[in-house]
């Protein structure tokens, strides 16, 4: 087992556990440095190599003690500052004197002398260093250096050098096969300057390369990449929007149009379930016909295209929503006699709305001839509305009726789910009673039952429908 070797001294980390071996540096220009000082230029090529580099290490014996320290995260583990830099020929006094003193026999580095013998336990004590010249600045005399008690250095009278590294052996033997560089070879300090430069103008990165496409490439490019997204009429639109002379101001209507026709099918959604506007209409937003016309799009053959949608906006009517102007329907109807609380109601929400002199003198009549019924006047409404008791008379009671038919029969069946009131109201066109006053609003009493029914029976429907996760109700839609 050989375990880490250093490059320089070929120390190995089995037989020197008491040393750190440090990896050369992944810059190149102090990786360059530390090489040419510990005369190891020739694993240059084998160090740009990021994957074998941690094969190839140095011990700290080449290292001063200032650039050695303790790591913070585990106080026993040695790390380099960053202004570390090594020497070859560093004498490495006080590691010699280790091996001296505690007779490491293992050691090949060993000096050759007597050697003390190692005891089982040491009583260690600080002894400070004797000063060689007074001086207030001596900054050494005041290094403790710790040594044993039953040590003496009296005893040892000859002065004893550490030895001198070993001659310089083919590193073949300890580490990879090593691509031996000449010195005519070795690339100076500078050239690696300037090769690093070019390969950073040869080889842009990938966001200099994105960021160049895009200012280069035009309007036409822009829209040839969102074709996709968009319909066939906005690209052109948006087109001549880049186009034109005052595209600056118009940049948050573009943006509008973007977010809107992103996604067309979550558009169509919201289209239907919210009753907002579309598409045709939208462009007359975009693009009124007041607009000048400049050089992408000729101004006949557009202001035709606009008429055309215009028409059959107009023609297009199941988007249009059902204006009752009110939604105290909202509010609880008895379940009992439910049908005949919900003909009061609307013929008291069409007194509300109409009152001409002949409508109002035939409540006057009614009222004379005690039509008011009293059998139900136990029961009271929670809703808004004055007089609610008021019963209407037989005629727009039977109207009701056959509404309510009409509006069972269409769910028959299978409907489409797209503006289902218009669809409605346009089979209850050839329905009617006899009215008491001829401006009666037949319309809106039409439209605000189409309303209500919708309401009851979405919210009596939700009570049934369960999701399959849980057992909570699922919310459909809401009037």
């Amino acid at each position: 087992m050989v375990g880490k070797i250093c490059t320089v001294c070929r120390r190995c980390s089995y037989n020197n556990r008491h040393l750190s071996f440090f990896t050369y540096p992944s810059d190149p220009i102090r990786r360059y440095e530390w090489l040419e000082a510990v005369d190891r230029l020739d694993l240059l090529q084998k160090l740009n190599n990021h994957k074998t580099r941690g094969n190839h290490r140095i011990c700290e014996i080449h290292f001063e003690g200032i650039y050695v320290k303790r790591s913070k995260l585990n106080e026993g583990r040695k790390c380099l500052s960053k202004d570390a830099f090594p020497t070859r020929c560093l004498a490495a006094t006080a590691m010699y004197k280790k091996n001296a003193i505690w007779g490491n026999s293992t050691n090949q580095n060993t000096p050759i002398g007597k050697q003390i013998p190692t005891p089982s336990r040491y009583n260690l004590r600080p002894v400070k260093k004797e000063k060689k010249y007074i001086d207030d600045d001596d900054q050494d005399s005041n290094i403790e250096e710790i040594v044993p008690y039953n040590y003496k250095s009296n005893r040892h009278t000859e002065v004893k050098t550490p030895p001198s590294p070993p001659y310089y052996v083919d590193p073949s033997l300890f580490c990879e096969s090593v691509i031996k560089v000449s010195q005519s070879t070795q690339t100076p300090h500078k050239s690696i300057l300037n090769i690093n430069y070019q390969r950073k103008l040869e080889y842009p990165s990938e966001i200099k390369r994105l960021r160049a496409e895009r200012a280069t490439s035009g309007d036409e490019t822009f829209i040839e990449t969102n074709s996709q997204f968009l319909s066939p009429n906005l690209a052109k639109l948006i087109k001549w929007r880049l186009s034109s002379a005052d595209s600056n101001e118009q940049i948050k209507l573009d943006l509008f149009a973007l977010n809107l026709y992103y996604s067309t099918n979550l558009y169509n959604l919201l289209k239907d379930m919210l009753s907002l506007p579309s598409r045709e209409s939208l462009k007359k937003f975009l693009l009124p016909k007041t607009t000048r016309l400049k050089n992408t799009l000729d101004s006949e053959e557009f202001s035709q295209q606009l008429l055309d949608d215009e028409i059959q906006g107009v023609e297009n009517v199941c988007n249009q929503p059902l204006l009752v102007h009110t939604t105290d329907y909202r509010e609880l109807l008895p379940e009992k006699n439910a049908f005949v609380y919900f003909c009061k109601y609307c013929y008291m929400k069409c007194i509300e709305e109409h009152k001409c002199d002949s409508f109002q003198f035939y409540l006057d009549e009614s009222q004379q001839q005690k039509e008011c019924v009293t059998h139900l006047c136990s029961v009271s409404l929670d809703l808004n509305v004055h007089n609610c008791k008021m019963t209407p008379p037989d005629d727009f009671t039977e109207f009701l009726m056959i509404l309510e038919n009409k509006f069972k029969e269409y769910f028959t069946p299978d409907v489409q789910i797209n503006s289902v009131g218009q669809e409605i109201l346009k089979n209850l066109e050839e329905y009617g009673f006899g009215m008491p006053c001829p401006c009666f609003p037949i319309d809106y009493l039409k439209a605000l039952f189409v309303r209500v029914r919708l309401f009851y029976t979405i919210r009596r429907n939700n009570k049934f429908l369960k999701n399959r996760k849980s057992v909570r109700s699922l919310k459909v839609f809401s009037l």
